[in-house]
């Protein structure tokens, strides 16, 4: 696991039940936004994404 990778997963793990949260509001339902939630961080971890660059990445995973 890279550098990044572990900070994005330290931030997803810290924010988890907000983000779930937050998806779910979106969607209106729970398990939906855990669904969209674990896609996005699949994503952004496929797409190389660079978070050390990201300030803060809480902004960037709350959209």
């Amino acid at each position: 696991m890279s550098y990044a990778d572990k900070i994005f997963l330290e931030v997803l793990e810290s924010n988890r039940r907000h983000l779930v949260a937050l998806a779910a509001r979106v969607v209106g339902c729970a398990w939906w936004g855990e669904e969209i939630m674990q896609d996005a961080y699949i994503r952004i971890i496929r797409a190389g994404a660079a978070p050390q660059d990201i300030q803060p990445p809480q902004g960037y995973l709350n959209g």
